[in-house]
């Protein structure tokens, strides 16, 4: 299964945004109507948010969380918040199919009115 172009975005994203600590959450490959959720640590919130905003996107805080971290041989937990981004849409595609016949043919079908054919 191919993905599209937008499922490879949501995919370099994600990869690159988990090298910085970042913690994607939704699901990938990303579904159509789906936004990209990103879970980011408090402490590095204001360094992540600004390097998306760099990059051109507009990332919408929706939560609050906790999450767990690594720290000396343990985990603790530490607070962060889940991000939206919304990711543009695939364009749909362009209809090429043709209707023809009787019915779709309002001309003929006057005509055929006209001189009694049923």
């Amino acid at each position: 299964m191919s993905l599209t172009e937008r499922q490879q975005l949501a995919q370099a994203l994600a990869e690159q945004l988990e090298k910085l600590g970042v913690q994607c959450v939704s699901p990938l490959p990303l579904a159509e109507g789906d936004k990209l959720r990103l879970d980011v640590l408090n402490d590095q919130r204001d360094a992540i948010i600004s390097k998306l905003i760099s990059w051109g996107w507009a990332p919408r805080p929706c939560n609050s969380s906790v999450r767990f971290v690594r720290e000396g041989n343990g985990v603790v937990p530490a607070a962060s918040m889940i991000y939206e981004i919304a990711l543009p849409q695939t364009k749909a595609p362009v209809a090429t199919q043709t209707h023809s016949g009787e019915l779709a043919d309002a001309a003929d079908k006057a005509r055929r009115r006209k001189l009694g054919i049923r």
